[in-house]
């Protein structure tokens, strides 16, 4: 793990800018990087976000460019917010949560009110030199990624 966070590609402005994982199979890799990094006295985002369903595998996920500023993420088993919120909360189909650097829209949600598909809406275009986009191949290394334009939609995870 340690190879894996020393060696990041951020740009050197990283400490400027807010980082969004499209695609961190769980919430813990990512802001496990951040603590090591921060620890070695390497530089870190200003935040982070992952913007995937929390598994304990990688599972299939689609994301779909709605706007200049906002993305669609369906996970195929949903998102899973057991460790985030009371299971005696479910999600209502409009909710918002508001966020520091987004807002997080629930657009679908199944019988027991977890989401199933969710909106990101950012303060700023994607292509905002205030963000950096990475993603994660499957050995779970962090790698560039460009957002796709607007109407395009990416799989990640497929079989």
């Amino acid at each position: 793990m340690r190879e894996a966070y020393t060696d990041i590609d951020y740009p050197e402005d990283i400490a400027e800018r807010r980082l969004f994982v499209i695609n961190a199979p769980n919430y813990f890799f990512t802001t496990y990087a951040n603590v090591y990094r921060a620890l070695e006295d390497l530089p870190v985002p200003q935040g982070t976000h992952r913007l995937s369903p929390n598994a304990p595998i990688p599972a299939k996920m689609t994301v779909t460019r709605v706007d200049e500023d906002t993305l669609r993420s369906v996970g195929e088993h949903g998102f899973q917010y057991m460790l985030f919120r009371d299971i005696d909360k479910p999600f209502q189909v409009g909710d918002r949560i508001e966020l520091l650097h987004l807002t997080v829209e629930i657009i679908e949600i199944d019988e027991v009110g977890r989401a199933m598909a969710v909106d990101y809406h950012f303060p700023e275009p994607l292509e905002s030199r205030k963000y950096c986009w990475m993603q994660m191949d499957l050995s779970m290394r962090f790698e560039p990624y460009t957002p796709m334009g607007i109407g395009e939609t990416q799989v990640f995870y497929d079989d």
